[in-house]
């Protein structure tokens, strides 16, 4: 099977510009997945989120770069017995 998957992704590879082709494998993994069982269709999943998750991370960076860096958070006043601290708002 490792040939034949090397072949598939070379040849399917050639079209991956269309703007169908996320259609296509989208569509191409449903058929495929159809007739295994449970835990496989979990495991394919798993392994999607994990790159999906992966491509997030590698994009986050050149995105933060465009963007001039995160915007800073704004801080809460906490009192010391762990409530938030409400003196300085008008009732």
């Amino acid at each position: 099977f490792d040939k034949f998957e090397r072949q598939l992704v070379e040849k399917l590879s050639r079209h991956e510009r269309s703007s169908h082709f996320s259609y296509f494998v989208e569509s191409l993994t449903r058929d495929l997945c159809v007739s295994l069982s449970v835990d496989d269709v979990k495991r394919i999943s798993s392994s999607l989120t994990v790159l999906a998750n992966e491509k997030l991370k590698a994009s986050k960076p050149a995105q933060a770069k465009k963007k001039g860096g995160p915007a800073a958070k704004k801080a809460v006043p906490v009192k010391a017995s762990g409530g938030i601290d409400t003196t300085n708002y008008d009732e």
